[in-house]
């Protein structure tokens, strides 16, 4: 009987002991993004036809939550192949959205989006759908040779875009100014939306019109808020019907426009600007045209190497940029580096050293990190 009792009691204790299956998920936090794991992961469906109803586009991945390989636009046409079973929580707007990222058949091969961002009918309402996403780089060169003419934008999707604020004639009948979807950039940012606006002026002027607006308040937008969403405007391609012919087209390549102004008069006039859109959405103007005391006679190009002999002065590093102080010809030289200070490069106050360097971009810290441009030393020797 004793014996009986005991071996009752250890079979209850062994199995008490014994780890236990368990169907509750798995819990990944990163960057407040809650993704759980499911058992039944990458089960294969029947493909589903979906479409994409984000406004701004839908990111496609790798694999679930993982690496960013491109953008699908508004109202995209989709084939839903493969359930992860892997769901996150993610913030949209100020609202946390929970969904799963499903496989989808992209050229010839399994990429993953976020599932609450498709839908399964086709979104016919809203402004966005009228503009394509266009890939980059491209150069925009609209004239009245090329240009496209359809989709006219109506008075309420004007106020909703804010263009009357650009150009006020649009809202007046008898000034014959009308507005049309061209394009919409990604610029790998979800907090902006870009659009470009072909605008065309009594027939005789046309001009495409770079905008770019605050995309959280651009979803609430109607036209009558305090909150408004357009944050900065750049003319991006102009023709004209006149004597005084005069043109701009510019290229465009991710958040950076090169813009060509032409005035085709005797003798003609070519002015080149260089603009680029901060991580806050202003367009900020970037000199190109580069002069320096190391050659103060040249024009100097961007990332051409060159090799010149200054007097090395010091080391310093009480700014974003570590920065080699020197003279050439009595004027004070400074130059971006990128070494450690070894044996090498442990120059001596007023040591003559032969160095190689170019102008290369920099990002100038602050609101939206401004695009400038400096000298960068690439490498450096004692000669004396």
């Amino acid at each position: 009987m004793n014996i009986r009792f005991v071996f009752i009691l250890t079979a209850i204790i062994f199995n008490s002991c014994k780890k236990t299956k368990t169907n509750d998920p798995i819990i990944h936090r990163k960057d407040s993004t809650e993704t759980k794991f499911l058992q039944n992961t990458n089960t294969l469906v029947e493909a589903e036809t979906k479409y994409v109803n984000a406004f701004s586009g839908l990111r496609y991945r790798e694999k679930p939550n993982g690496k960013i390989l491109g953008k699908l636009p508004y109202n995209s046409k989709i084939s839903v192949i493969k359930h992860s079973g892997i769901f996150s929580q993610i913030k949209d707007n100020n609202n946390f959205i929970e969904s799963e990222w499903v496989g989808i058949h992209l050229n010839n091969d399994t990429v993953y989006v976020f599932n609450a961002f498709l839908s399964e009918k086709i979104n016919k309402t809203g402004v966005w759908a009228k503009f394509p996403l266009k890939k980059m780089p491209f150069v925009d060169s609209t004239n009245f040779d090329n240009m496209i003419l359809k989709n006219k934008l109506s008075i309420n999707e004007i106020k909703k875009l804010q263009l009357q604020e650009l150009y006020p004639d649009l809202l007046k009948e008898d000034r014959d100014f009308n507005a049309y979807p061209s394009y919409q950039l990604d610029l790998k940012n979800d907090q902006l939306q870009c659009i470009a606006v072909l605008v065309t002026k009594a027939g005789h002027e046309i001009e495409t019109v770079l905008v770019v607006y605050e995309n959280e308040k651009l979803m609430k937008y109607y036209g009558d808020s305090h909150e408004k969403p357009l944050i900065n405007s750049l003319t991006v391609s102009y023709d004209e019907i006149a004597e005084g012919w005069s043109r701009i087209t510019s290229e465009i390549k991710n958040n950076s426009i090169t813009k060509i102004d032409a005035l085709y008069t005797e003798p003609p006039r070519i002015d080149t600007t260089l603009h680029h859109i901060n991580r806050l959405g202003y367009i900020n103007k970037v000199t190109i045209n580069f002069k320096n005391n190391i050659r103060p006679n040249q024009k100097l190009k961007l990332h051409t190497v060159y090799t010149d002999t200054i007097r090395f002065m010091n080391y310093n590093d009480n700014y974003d940029y570590f920065f080699l102080e020197a003279k050439k010809n009595n004027k004070d030289v400074s130059l971006i580096y990128n070494w450690d200070i070894t044996k090498k490069y442990d120059f001596k106050k007023n040591d003559l050293i032969k160095i190689q360097w170019k102008i290369d971009s920099i990002f100038i810290a602050g609101d939206g990190e401004t695009l400038s441009f400096s000298e960068y030393v690439i490498d450096a020797k004692r000669i004396e």
